[in-house]
This record gives C-alpha cells, sequence and structure tokens, in this order.
C-alpha cells in the first residue's frame, strides 16, 4: 500500500465523500432500476443508469476540491497540475 499525502482529517473527509457517493449511487440506482421495471419491459434503457453516474461522478468531483483534497497519494503543485492537463487534453 502506498504512502497517503492526507492528514487525518482530510482522510476523515474523503472516507465521508466516497461513503455518501456510494449510497447515493446504490439507492438512486435501486430507484432506477424500479422504475424501469415498472414502465418499461426495455432493458436496454441506459439513460438513467448514465445519468446517475454523472450525478455521482459530479457529487465526488466537486466534494473533493471543496474540500481541498485530490487523491491519498497526488500533492497539488505545478508538476501534477501539468500531467493533469495534459491527460484530461488527451
Amino acid at each position: 500500500m502506498k504512502k497517503s499525502n492526507l492528514d487525518e482529517r482530510q482522510e476523515q473527509e474523503l472516507l465521508k465523500i466516497e461513503r455518501n457517493g456510494f449510497w447515493l449511487a446504490f439507492w438512486l440506482l435501486v430507484a432506477a432500476m424500479l422504475v424501469q421495471m415498472v414502465l418499461t419491459k426495455d432493458t436496454t434503457a441506459t439513460f438513467g443508469e448514465t445519468l446517475i453516474l454523472l450525478i455521482i461522478s459530479m457529487y465526488i468531483s466537486i466534494s473533493c476540491l471543496k474540500a481541498g483534497i485530490w487523491d491519498r497519494r497526488l500533492k497539488a503543485n505545478s508538476k501534477t497540475n501539468l500531467i493533469a492537463s495534459l491527460i484530461a487534453g488527451a
């Protein structure tokens, strides 16, 4: 296991964000599946699941940015910013 660059408070905050994100995803996916089972017999309707994944991704990203947490192993510096920007640009 790699060394974490987060202090105890940041680690607890990240765990809380991840826990809330997981339960949000779980219950929204359950609700989407129930609605699809009731309203349609079409098993290819994945719009709801895609929308839920988008919502979860936005929640995790915004929560981590708000808390000032990037990752357990990465430090926010100019080198990391450059590499992340190049990856996102590709």
